[in-house]
């Protein structure tokens, strides 16, 4: 079960920062001083800020993949079918980029049936802990540690610099506000055999830093899947320990 989904739950996750106090004071300054040194806006001393030009699809994945990432906090959802098999999955996650790991505590619906489980997966080692939390006939106190070599998981996919990197066919939907930030919106494709196929990925990026503040990727293949991971935090300094096993 846990192989259904696990290699599709390692985005890492970003925080939406609030807008900056402190430029939002310089810019409230500078706006009442233009507005007293030139007289009434669109007068003859009135000058008009140049447009930005918007990036290009490629440019903004180019910026993503290039942008500074070292932990990452995030919550998650996922529905998905396979072989007859209905799972649905609500958690929350945090990754760290070196070294690789990840750590979830996650709830999921099988079929009817809730489980919920914690679970590390350490990339360099290629090795899973898992701990049953719920329900109390399957909680385990003690942790069980797998190896992920027959999976389709591994150290790269743990970081999300290289999940970008997957990306192929990309293009701009827009420019959209996402809790509150305003964020560049692209599309592409992931072809990813163990979803049966390609796999489309939409990935909302910071303007202000490219960095991500929601992924979203939808599959129709042997393994239909709809996932959502939003990004609560970024660059916290976390730090991830393995278990003593």
């Amino acid at each position: 079960m846990l192989r259904l989904y696990r290699h599709r739950l390692i985005a890492v996750g970003l925080r939406a920062i609030r807008p900056n106090l402190f430029f939002t004071i310089i810019f409230a300054a500078t706006a009442l001083f233009a507005v007293a040194g030139c007289g009434v806006p669109g007068g003859p001393g009135a000058t008009k800020p140049k447009p930005t030009a918007t990036p290009s699809a490629q440019q903004i994945l180019t910026n993503a993949k290039n942008a500074h990432l070292t932990d990452e906090t995030f919550t998650l959802t996922l529905q998905g079918a396979a072989s007859g098999t209905q799972v649905k999955v609500d958690g929350t996650g945090k990754a760290t980029e070196n070294p690789a790991r990840v750590s979830m505590s996650l709830s999921t619906e099988v079929n009817g049936t809730t489980i919920s489980l914690d679970e590390i997966v350490d990339g360099a080692s290629n090795t899973a802990y898992t701990r049953i939390t719920a329900p109390p006939q399957l909680a385990t106190k003690t942790w069980t540690k797998t190896s992920t070599s027959s999976s389709p998981i591994s150290g790269s996919d743990l970081q999300a610099n290289s999940q970008l990197a997957k990306l192929a066919n990309v293009k701009l939907v827009g420019s959209e506000q996402v809790n509150g930030v305003a964020t560049w919106h692209i599309q592409g494709t992931v072809d990813d055999s163990s979803l049966g196929g390609n796999a489309t990925v939409d990935a909302y990026v910071r303007q202000s830093d490219y960095l991500p503040v929601k992924i979203t990727v939808h599959s129709t293949g042997d393994t239909a899947l709809d996932l959502t991971i939003v990004y609560t935090a970024i660059n916290t300094g976390i730090k991830i320990d393995l278990p003593n096993v």
